[in-house]
């Protein structure tokens, strides 16, 4: 969920270190970690809403029905929690259910208007229903909110390049590109948008250095194909198809995408 519930993570971690360089014994060490995991339960417990630690683990886990059941027990018990209404958003978005994604991001933002996840998921889930001039509102406020997070800049950058605002995508795409993004397929997407950005703008020096990113990307570029196969339609979807056969024809690959996967494939 939010970083600062991550920060309870160095908890055991903390209490196992103090307990070895206090006795330098592994006996105690192992019981000043096993201390420290029980303490960071008992604090997420009470930090985080009812339910909502399993429900998140299920969720990471593909288990998103089970998941999205144990988000309503949690609204049930505690229905004003924003970090509910921000995972519900998070379920929703995976299951394609775009509209139930971005009224759960609106509720997670109405209740916690100083979450730049809450903000940046709404903004995801405007650009894939296809409502780009809303998602941008929605991604400029997440970078107001945390401009050194290389994703915000990404999505901000992209939904700003499909309206044709190629000079203001272009800091924001580079900033991307030059952080670096955890997803090797946005990292991919990322070159491909300054580049073309670049190229409209007049910078072809510039948009040949993007593409040679790109190139060095080209690795993600199957897997992209392949999340792209297995989508189910949305308004964004055939935006996102002609972009990566665009990249595709520039690396020299096939455009066509795999079939989709099946169970038994």
């Amino acid at each position: 969920m939010e970083r600062r519930h991550n920060l309870l993570f160095a908890l055991p971690i903390g209490l196992g270190l103090l307990a070895f360089f206090a006795s330098g014994n592994l006996l105690y060490t192992a019981l000043g970690f096993i201390a420290g995991y029980f303490l960071m339960e008992g604090l997420r417990f009470l930090v985080l809403p009812p339910h909502l630690h399993r429900a998140v683990r299920l969720f990471q886990g593909g288990q998103m029905e089970e998941a999205l059941a144990l988000t309503d027990r949690s609204l049930r018990k505690r229905p004003d929690r924003w970090e509910t209404h921000y995972l519900r958003s998070l379920i929703f978005f995976a299951l394609s259910r775009l509209p139930d994604a971005v009224a759960s991001a609106r509720r997670a933002v109405s209740i916690n208007p100083k979450s730049d996840a809450s903000h940046a998921r709404l903004g995801q889930a405007l650009a894939a229903d296809g409502h780009l001039n809303e998602a941008r509102s929605a991604l400029e406020r997440a970078v107001a909110l945390r401009d050194r997070d290389p994703g915000y800049h990404y999505h901000l950058g992209a939904v700003l390049f499909q309206l044709h605002e190629y000079g203001q995508a272009i800091p924001h795409l580079a900033i991307a590109v030059e952080r670096g993004l955890d997803s090797p397929q946005l990292g991919l997407l990322a070159s491909y948008y300054l580049g073309r950005a670049l190229e409209h703008q007049g910078g072809d020096a510039e948009a040949s250095a993007a593409y040679e990113r790109m190139r060095q990307r080209a690795e993600a570029l199957p897997e992209l194909q392949q999340d792209l196969a297995n989508a189910p339609d949305y308004p964004g979807l055939a935006a996102l198809r002609h972009d990566v056969a665009a990249i595709a024809q520039r690396l020299g690959r096939s455009a066509d995408l795999p079939r989709k996967a099946t169970p038994n494939s």
